[in-house]
């Protein structure tokens, strides 16, 4: 890779998850149902159909950007569900302990209910032709975000960071994003993996970037598809094209942010397909029938970029040691995988 990397920006400090009481309180919800956490974010059902969802590290700018996003996206007529933002709020209270300020702002959406489980829950509980079934459905959905053109003058890369990576050419953007990450990582990878192995991956990117020369796609990409932001269902009826009834499909899809992107569909397919290890315990079998899968559907060269975009993100997310080490644990053993030093 080239060695521009002090034009890079340095990697975002993580939000921190705001107390929620001041935002249930003020919607004069008790107690009401927990239903799970992200990175910045909480998640509490209302009883209505909707949730209400506290933000911390985030504006309220950013949160009506995402409001209409995700109202750009409604009139694709979408298989699953994605969020709807119904309100963009913010709650103002008293600052407490060593906080600075005399006050603390806290934002807030309310949202659709969005229907089903995340996939994570329900595969452990699937074996055999269901959970094949349903992984193949799970690669399947992805596909549908390519049929999403995005404008000819949007630029390549992130459509919602607050402080978007973006370039005339999508090899541009691949690249600045994995010089960014393997700069901000450079002391964990020299640690765990040596400066000889560091060497092979800088190597193995200004071998296979010009790969990606050729995409002119610019079309939506969710950037982070896996267990936790699909949801799932049931099928019921009488089966069809479908499915038969008692077997699963996906229902909803969650979480569009910043690695939300403008470039190759091809990435979905890949993440898809290799994000589910970083759960553990997951069996790398399926990682197998998702990759042969997505082969079958998208011809034999699919494998080729399927590693080459493994390695990216695992270059992309290799700063994350502090902060997500299971994540970071999958980028190391991405490195390793991949044979890079044979």
């Amino acid at each position: 890779m080239k060695e521009s990397l002090s034009t890079l920006p340095a990697v975002p400090t993580l939000p921190e998850l705001d107390d929620p009481r001041s935002v249930l309180n003020h919607l004069g919800l008790v107690n009401p149902p927990f239903l799970g956490r992200g990175i910045g974010s909480q998640v509490f059902d209302r009883g209505d159909g909707t949730v209400v969802k506290i933000h911390g590290g985030v504006d309220h700018a950013y949160l009506e950007k995402l409001q209409t996003f995700y109202a750009s996206l409604a009139p694709h007529d979408l298989p699953f569900a994605i969020p709807t933002i119904h309100h963009v709020g913010c709650v103002t209270s008293p600052a407490t302990g060593p906080a600075s300020g005399p006050t603390i702002r806290t934002h807030f959406t309310l949202e659709r209910r969005l229907p089903g489980e995340r996939l994570f829950s329900v595969l452990p509980r699937l074996r055999g032709h269901a959970r094949r079934a349903l992984l193949e459905r799970y690669l399947a959905a992805v596909d549908t975000f390519r049929q999403i053109v995005l404008p000819p003058d949007q630029p390549y890369g992130q459509l919602l960071a607050d402080s978007p990576v973006q370039a005339p050419t999508w090899r541009a953007f691949l690249e600045q994003m994995a010089q960014n990450g393997l700069r901000n990582a450079a002391p964990d990878l020299l640690t765990d993996l040596g400066a000889a192995h560091l060497r092979a991956i800088h190597d193995y990117f200004a071998r296979e970037l010009p790969l990606m020369d050729h995409v002119q796609d610019k079309v939506l990409v969710h950037g982070d598809y896996w267990g936790d932001n699909v949801l799932v269902d049931r099928i019921v009826g009488r089966g069809g094209r479908e499915g038969q009834p008692g077997e699963w499909r996906v229902s909803a899809v969650l979480d569009f942010a910043g690695m939300t992107l403008c470039g190759d569909p091809r990435v979905d397919v890949a993440a898809a397909a290799v994000f589910l290890e970083m759960r553990p315990g997951y069996p790398t079998a399926d990682t197998d029938l998702l990759v042969r899968t997505a082969i079958a559907r998208h011809g034999p060269e699919l494998e080729r970029t399927v590693h080459f975009y493994r390695l990216w993100y695992a270059a992309t997310y290799a700063h994350s040691k502090e902060f997500d080490p299971l994540t970071y644990g999958w980028c190391i053993q991405s490195f390793r995988r991949l044979r890079l030093l044979a």
